[in-house]
């Protein structure tokens, strides 16, 4: 709020003043935290429920993931006590998650918790085609130099996938695709589970332990061991599994299948979203 002196600062439920602070603008408290701006612009972090990549589409199931492109918008973090968790002075500040938020300045990309302390310390990482995955607590990254992927985890930053990888998503249920030396592999906590197609995509797991592939112009489900449990004879679009059904799309409509592969509704409806 602004006081009547000019001054912008917080009060408690009683109209007690607890701090004065210099912003623009400030939101919300969430979970501790409130965003603070110093020019008011628009921010989106994209969010997609499951990975919607070529024919598989929409939302729906699957762990969420976050797209890392950076929005313009000069935002920084207050706690309740007034105090400057992130500095909205830093070149770059990403909206913040459960598990912190991305800093970049003069040039070197950090991860910081919700303390403000640093988890990824700086270095000259590219977040295009970086994800962040919340509920696994893991991030992609892209290292400038060797221009290869790697993984950390948010916890406690350590690195769990070197830059050795052309592409790395993270697919829940340990298990995880990626390419490397024109091989593209799902793998496992145990190791390789097998060679997929180039340039293969693939959803998340869902809790049935399914996740579709995309070949081309067919859509196969894939159990957690790699196997192809059926494909789609019709299937143009397909949505992750919930509650044992997915939404398939042909010709334009949408229609519902059960693990087996088996229509339990037509396809006569415009759109279907798993709830």
């Amino acid at each position: 709020m602004q006081l009547s002196d000019g001054r912008k600062g917080g009060i408690d439920g009683s109209g007690k003043l607890l701090f004065t602070a210099e912003f623009d603008s400030v939101g919300p408290y969430e979970d501790g935290l409130a965003e603070y701006r110093r020019k008011v612009n628009r921010f989106n972090w994209g969010t997609l429920a499951g990975a919607v990549l070529g024919g598989l589409g929409g939302s729906g199931g699957g762990d969420e993931m976050l797209p890392l492109s950076y929005d313009g918008v000069k935002r920084g973090y207050l706690d309740r006590q007034g105090r400057i968790v992130v500095d909205s002075r830093s070149d770059e500040v990403y909206p913040m998650t459960e598990w912190g938020t991305f800093v970049k300045d003069h040039g070197l990309l950090g991860f910081v918790n919700r303390k403000g302390e640093y988890i990824i310390p700086p270095g000259r990482y590219d977040l295009s085609g970086g994800m962040l995955y919340e509920e696994e607590g893991l991030v992609t990254l892209r290292d400038k130099e060797k221009g290869k992927m790697g993984a950390f985890r948010l916890e406690d930053g350590r690195q769990v996938m070197d830059f050795l990888y052309d592409r790395i998503i993270f697919l829940g249920k340990d298990r995880v695709l990626y390419e490397m030396g024109g091989k593209t592999v799902l793998s496992g906590e145990s190791g390789v589970i097998r060679e997929l197609p180039s340039g293969a995509v693939m959803q998340p797991y869902s809790e049935e332990g399914l996740a579709w592939l995309e070949e081309g112009k067919k859509i196969h489900a894939l159990d957690r061991e790699g196997k192809i449990l059926f494909t789609l004879p019709e299937g143009e679009a397909a949505r992750p599994f919930r509650h044992g059904l997915a939404p398939v799309k042909s010709h334009g409509l949408w229609g519902l299948v059960d693990i087996h592969g088996q229509w339990v509704k037509s396809l006569l409806y415009k759109d279907v979203q798993m709830m």
